[in-house]
């Protein structure tokens, strides 16, 4: 179970308790024993993790109520008012299946729309690139909010459940189509920028920077050579499911990026759509071909389970972006044979890729498996199993030991929801270096420090 003071503490009990929650209500035999259930269930995470925070006093405490107001508790009400809409016989079997169409609803928009926040009346909200950007924004728990409000106010002409939940969908929708939000349209974001560059399949689009006019043909000569180098790199089993064609968007700067996709400081190859959204790099950077991989990914024939475990997405795109295979592998060597006493060396699939190892070094390993998938000409989820002690074997150079050690003294995202709370007091003190805004950083970040 993951630190109570944490978004993934909060988001899996939300997924949890909307699973559960008709088996639950369905025990309550009056109107009383139900508000009671509706007050134990408001205030459980509050209780939990006030709990968690006198003990080891750690984390942005306040930050994290707000949180929990914004995505338990609204969840906690859509889900008691959706039941008691509801009219028998059946009921539980109507709302699983309100349920279920709501978290296809809300998974479709996530692929259709560039933004990569994920929001849901009932599931919840998943506010960007939660996995590795480690500042929440509780814009899209606000968008939820006022959404959530319109269609209360809707619902209090027409007490119907399919009235309810639609007219969230659509005031979403028009949100989306008509305004910058989380849930922005292609057309509106295409707006920001100029008139697309082409390159082969490449469409660029790049905003207002600094070295715009020096900088076009530069960023369209670089993404072409790289699309045609990873595309000779792919093994036979991956042919085109038709002609690519992708949309590269270059943004002025951090902020203007998230505040369009939910993503700082990473940079996000969306490969549903065929589209790269980069910002702070050069048109030299190391992460292109990256980034470009994953898109060629989306648009070539592989199965789904390529997409879904970070391990083969991820790895497939470190091992085709390097220059040499073999670098890849070198790579993958130097965190396996620095793993510290208490780690067991495994290549970390699923969940695993998140919550074994610090990013950077589930990405290598990934890659190097990937690797040794393509020095064989296949695809690394075609190949049968490899066993990681092979890259105990592999020389590795001195600095890349040291490297790998030093990233090592950090734990990974996901075993570290502090990082979280530091990455975004500091920003506040960036945004608004006030005496108040400095004094809580060195309140929470050097008391976890000292506690680490």
């Amino acid at each position: 179970m993951p630190n109570a003071i944490s978004w993934e503490f909060l988001f899996l009990i939300n997924i949890l308790f909307t699973a559960i929650f008709p088996l639950l209500i369905s025990r309550c035999s009056t109107k009383k024993s139900a508000w009671i259930f509706f007050g134990v269930a408001s205030a459980l995470p509050y209780f939990y993790s006030g709990i968690t925070w006198l003990f080891i006093k750690r984390g942005d405490i306040e930050f994290h109520f707000a949180l929990t107001a914004l995505h338990w508790n609204l969840s906690v009400f859509n889900l008691f008012l959706l039941w008691n809409l509801l009219s028998k016989p059946q009921k539980i079997l109507k709302f699983y299946g309100w349920l279920v169409l709501s978290a296809l609803v809300s998974l479709s928009a996530l692929v259709l729309s560039p933004a990569l926040a994920f929001i849901d009346p009932f599931w919840g909200v998943v506010p960007g690139t939660i996995s590795l950007d480690p500042i929440i924004s509780l814009a899209p728990y606000f968008l939820r909010l006022w959404v959530c409000f319109i269609a209360l106010l809707i619902l209090v002409r027409w007490r119907k459940s399919f009235v309810y939940i639609f007219s969230i969908w659509i005031t979403l929708g028009v949100i989306g189509f008509f305004a910058p939000s989380s849930f922005l349209s292609l057309r509106a974001l295409k707006h920001q920028f100029k008139s697309p560059l082409v390159a082969g399949p490449l469409q660029i689009f790049i905003q207002d920077t600094k070295s715009e006019k020096d900088s076009s043909e530069l960023w369209s000569s670089e993404l072409l050579k790289h699309f045609e180098n990873l595309k000779s790199k792919l093994p036979p089993s991956m042919k085109p499911r038709s002609d690519y064609d992708f949309k590269v968007f270059i943004y002025r700067d951090d902020d203007t990026k998230y505040n369009w996709i939910r993503a700082r400081q990473v940079q996000v190859g969306h490969f549903p759509r065929g589209e790269m959204h980069l910002s702070h790099l050069t048109p030299q950077s190391e992460i292109l071909p990256h980034e470009l991989a994953h898109l060629i990914h989306g648009q070539s024939t592989a199965p789904i389970k390529s997409y879904l475990d970070p391990f083969y997405l991820e790895g497939f795109a470190v091992a085709i972006a390097s220059e040499k295979l073999e670098t890849a592998i070198e790579n993958a060597a130097a965190f396996a044979q620095t793993l510290p006493e208490n780690k067991k060396l495994i290549w970390p699939k699923g969940l695993a890729f998140f919550k074994n190892y610090p990013a950077e070094a589930s990405y290598a390993l990934a890659g190097g498996f990937a690797a040794y998938a393509l020095q064989r000409n296949l695809a690394p989820w075609e190949m049968a199993e490899l066993d990681p002690q092979i890259l105990l074997t592999i020389k590795v150079s001195a600095e890349k030991k040291k490297r790998a050690q030093e990233i090592f003294l950090r734990p990974p995202l996901l075993e570290d929801p502090l990082r979280r709370d530091c990455a975004r007091l500091k920003h506040n003190v960036d945004l608004n270096p006030s005496e108040k805004n400095k004094t809580k950083l060195e309140r929470i970040c050097n008391l976890a420090t000292a506690a680490n």
